[in-house]
């Protein structure tokens, strides 16, 4: 069943300049089509790629998602040092804390090795830097803090759009449309490792407030109508079609349904 949303203020993307993209956006472009800086954890992004929120624990920093850089860490036992000398252990940047993913009984942890015995977590791209099989849903995930009472490992394969504002499926602009990063790149690697592939399965909105709601996603054809809300009439309005890889938001799927996870330190 398709969720109602109902929006208004929005204005049509594109404009003098035209959509956001690479020739007219020096930082990254939201899902309404607005360039931002690209400097923040939850508009993360460069040259006019699609904006991506940073997962737990990491900072937007020259346009990537990184951990956050520190000197001093306070160790267990005594211990005060990056290396947690003293009787302590490390819990910084140079620990295992922050270079390797401990699997649990749901959650598999995916890295990287080298044949020397060198290993750290899988990243994809700017902004995932931990990577989850998760078995009971039988898709990948990462952990998402933001706009949750608890983080979740969030689908890998996720639309996002804001619900204040952007394009629309159908004419009475109820059901939005969305944009997904490529995970080409990532099936390349997942598929020489004998691994399933990732694919797109759900659609992420967020209000105002910072707050996600959850549906599966629907793949819209290249060439369906596509429509907006007018900021002058609230008027939906056609402006044309579809002509990149879009989803639709279809029936709701509560956050319970993904694994929750805890913000701890060691």
């Amino acid at each position: 069943m398709l969720l109602m949303v109902l929006l208004a203020g929005c204005a049509p993307l594109g404009g003098a300049g035209g959509r956001c993209n690479a020739t007219n956006c020096g930082g990254c472009c939201d899902a309404r089509g607005t360039c931002q800086l690209g400097n923040t954890a939850s508009s993360c992004g460069a040259r006019g790629a699609a904006c991506g929120s940073c997962g737990l624990g990491l900072i937007c920093s020259q346009a990537m998602c990184s951990v956050p850089s520190a000197s001093v860490n306070t160790g267990a036992g005594g211990g005060s040092t990056t290396s947690g000398t003293g009787g302590g252990h490390s819990s910084g940047p140079t620990g295992r804390a922050w270079q390797e993913l401990t699997s649990g009984t749901r959650l598999r942890a995916l890295h990287v090795t080298s044949a020397d015995g060198a290993r750290a977590p899988l990243t994809w791209g700017l902004n995932v830097n931990a990577i989850f099989w998760d078995s009971q849903l039988s898709l990948y995930c990462t952990p998402v803090a933001q706009g949750v009472a608890a983080p979740l490992c969030e689908p890998l394969g996720i639309s996002f759009d804001s619900s204040e504002g952007g394009e629309f499926v159908d004419s009475a602009c109820t059901i939005p449309a969305s944009t997904a990063n490529d995970p080409a790149d990532l099936n390349r690697a997942l598929a020489a490792a004998g691994l399933p592939t990732s694919t797109v399965t759900h659609l992420r909105l967020t209000n105002a407030s910072g707050r996600h709601t959850y549906f599966t996603a629907m793949r819209v054809p290249s060439g369906a109508p596509r429509y907006y809300r007018s900021s002058e009439t609230s008027a939906c309005v056609a402006s044309g079609t579809f002509d990149d890889t879009t989803w639709a938001a279809g029936s709701s799927v509560p956050a319970t349904t993904f694994a929750t996870m805890s913000v701890t330190r060691e």
